[in-house]
Protein backbone atom coordinates (compact mmCIF):
# COMPACT_ATOMS: atom_id res chain seq x y z
CA UNK A 1 0.00 0.00 0.00
CA UNK A 2 1.50 3.56 -0.95
CA UNK A 3 0.90 5.76 1.68
CA UNK A 4 -0.27 9.39 -0.42
CA UNK A 5 0.67 12.58 1.58
CA UNK A 6 -0.62 15.92 1.09
CA UNK A 7 1.49 18.55 -0.58
CA UNK A 8 0.40 21.07 2.24
CA UNK A 9 2.25 18.77 4.80
CA UNK A 10 5.08 19.62 2.93
CA UNK A 11 5.34 23.16 4.15
CA UNK A 12 4.04 22.20 8.03
CA UNK A 13 6.96 19.62 8.44
CA UNK A 14 9.41 22.81 7.44
CA UNK A 15 7.82 24.68 9.96
CA UNK A 16 7.32 22.04 12.45
CA UNK A 17 10.97 21.44 12.46
CA UNK A 18 11.59 25.69 12.98
CA UNK A 19 8.98 25.15 15.58
CA UNK A 20 10.78 22.29 17.76
CA UNK A 21 13.65 24.15 17.32
CA UNK A 22 12.74 27.29 18.60
CA UNK A 23 10.55 25.72 21.28
CA UNK A 24 13.90 23.44 22.42
CA UNK A 25 16.35 26.62 22.37
CA UNK A 26 13.94 28.52 24.80
CA UNK A 27 13.49 25.35 27.16
CA UNK A 28 17.45 24.88 27.84
CA UNK A 29 18.04 28.04 27.85
CA UNK A 30 15.86 29.33 30.60
CA UNK A 31 16.89 26.28 32.33
CA UNK A 32 20.54 26.96 31.74
CA UNK A 33 20.01 30.39 32.72
CA UNK A 34 18.33 29.34 36.25
CA UNK A 35 21.16 26.93 37.18
CA UNK A 36 23.63 29.80 36.75
CA UNK A 37 21.67 32.12 38.72
CA UNK A 38 21.59 29.67 41.42
CA UNK A 39 24.53 27.61 40.99
CA UNK A 40 27.01 29.91 39.42
CA UNK A 41 28.88 29.16 36.46
CA UNK A 42 31.49 26.59 36.11
CA UNK A 43 33.92 29.41 35.94
CA UNK A 44 32.95 30.88 39.29
CA UNK A 45 32.75 34.37 38.03
CA UNK A 46 35.83 34.54 36.45
CA UNK A 47 35.06 35.64 32.64
CA UNK A 48 38.02 33.98 30.08
CA UNK A 49 38.14 36.26 27.40
CA UNK A 50 39.73 34.19 25.23
CA UNK A 51 36.77 31.30 25.91
CA UNK A 52 34.61 34.43 24.58
CA UNK A 53 36.50 35.89 21.80
CA UNK A 54 35.99 31.70 20.88
CA UNK A 55 32.63 31.70 21.77
CA UNK A 56 32.01 35.10 19.53
CA UNK A 57 33.62 33.59 16.52
CA UNK A 58 32.44 30.25 16.40
CA UNK A 59 28.75 32.13 16.49
CA UNK A 60 29.44 33.89 13.87
CA UNK A 61 30.80 30.83 11.75
CA UNK A 62 27.85 29.30 12.01
CA UNK A 63 25.93 32.24 11.61
CA UNK A 64 27.31 32.78 8.17
CA UNK A 65 27.33 28.81 7.46
CA UNK A 66 24.16 28.23 7.43
CA UNK A 67 22.99 30.87 5.04
CA UNK A 68 25.43 30.06 3.09
CA UNK A 69 25.10 26.58 2.81
CA UNK A 70 21.67 26.96 2.20
CA UNK A 71 22.01 28.96 -0.78
CA UNK A 72 24.60 26.77 -2.60
CA UNK A 73 22.41 23.57 -2.18
CA UNK A 74 19.87 26.06 -3.94
CA UNK A 75 21.73 27.46 -6.24
CA UNK A 76 21.20 25.11 -9.37
CA UNK A 77 17.66 23.93 -7.79
CA UNK A 78 15.36 25.69 -10.72
CA UNK A 79 16.63 23.50 -13.40
CA UNK A 80 15.50 20.21 -11.45
CA UNK A 81 11.98 17.86 -11.69
CA UNK A 82 9.48 19.22 -8.99
CA UNK A 83 9.94 16.63 -6.45
CA UNK A 84 13.59 16.69 -6.94
CA UNK A 85 13.09 20.66 -5.99
CA UNK A 86 11.58 19.81 -2.57
CA UNK A 87 14.01 17.35 -1.78
CA UNK A 88 16.81 19.76 -2.14
CA UNK A 89 15.31 22.07 -0.40
CA UNK A 90 13.90 20.35 2.58
CA UNK A 91 18.07 19.12 3.04
CA UNK A 92 18.79 22.50 2.83
CA UNK A 93 16.37 24.26 4.92
CA UNK A 94 17.22 21.06 7.74
CA UNK A 95 21.44 22.33 7.31
CA UNK A 96 19.95 26.36 7.82
CA UNK A 97 18.30 25.49 10.80
CA UNK A 98 20.72 23.20 12.57
CA UNK A 99 23.05 25.99 12.17
CA UNK A 100 20.82 28.11 13.38
CA UNK A 101 20.09 25.91 16.14
CA UNK A 102 24.62 25.26 16.87
CA UNK A 103 24.15 29.32 18.02
CA UNK A 104 22.19 28.58 20.46
CA UNK A 105 23.61 25.76 21.57
CA UNK A 106 27.09 27.68 21.61
CA UNK A 107 25.59 30.46 23.55
CA UNK A 108 23.99 27.94 26.15
CA UNK A 109 27.82 26.72 26.87
CA UNK A 110 28.80 30.44 27.10
CA UNK A 111 26.70 31.25 29.37
CA UNK A 112 27.47 27.76 31.76
CA UNK A 113 31.18 28.68 31.53
CA UNK A 114 31.47 32.11 32.01
CA UNK A 115 28.24 33.23 33.85
CA UNK A 116 27.56 35.75 31.55
CA UNK A 117 24.08 36.80 30.51
CA UNK A 118 24.87 38.48 27.46
CA UNK A 119 25.11 34.87 25.53
CA UNK A 120 21.17 35.24 26.09
CA UNK A 121 21.46 37.93 23.51
CA UNK A 122 22.81 34.89 20.85
CA UNK A 123 20.25 32.75 21.94
CA UNK A 124 17.70 35.01 20.94
CA UNK A 125 19.37 35.99 17.45
CA UNK A 126 19.40 31.91 16.54
CA UNK A 127 15.91 31.84 17.49
CA UNK A 128 15.09 34.89 15.37
CA UNK A 129 16.76 33.39 12.23
CA UNK A 130 15.03 30.36 12.84
CA UNK A 131 11.61 32.04 12.82
CA UNK A 132 12.80 33.93 9.86
CA UNK A 133 13.60 30.70 7.78
CA UNK A 134 9.79 30.23 7.90
CA UNK A 135 8.75 28.32 5.11
CA UNK A 136 5.54 29.96 2.71
CA UNK A 137 3.96 29.23 -0.26
CA UNK A 138 5.06 33.09 -1.37
CA UNK A 139 8.88 32.00 -0.12
CA UNK A 140 9.11 28.93 -2.11
CA UNK A 141 7.79 29.95 -4.80
CA UNK A 142 10.37 32.58 -5.15
CA UNK A 143 13.57 30.64 -3.95
CA UNK A 144 12.84 27.31 -5.89
CA UNK A 145 11.77 29.25 -8.90
CA UNK A 146 8.43 27.68 -8.94
CA UNK A 147 5.87 27.68 -12.15
CA UNK A 148 2.19 28.50 -11.81
CA UNK A 149 1.81 24.57 -12.15
CA UNK A 150 3.65 23.67 -9.33
CA UNK A 151 2.61 26.16 -6.60
CA UNK A 152 -0.78 24.89 -7.87
CA UNK A 153 0.36 21.42 -6.79
CA UNK A 154 1.95 22.44 -3.49
CA UNK A 155 -1.35 24.69 -2.35
CA UNK A 156 -3.63 21.73 -3.37
CA UNK A 157 -5.47 20.72 -0.60
CA UNK A 158 -6.44 17.19 -1.13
Amino acid sequence: MKIKHKMNDYIKNLNGLNLRCMLISVIIASLISLGVYFWGSIAGGRTNVDLSLVAMLLIMLFLFRGRKLFNNKIKGVKNLAFGEKLNVYQKAHKDRVSSFNAINIIASIGLIITGEYMYLIFVVLGIFLIAASWVTTIKLKIELGLNEEELAKLSKKE
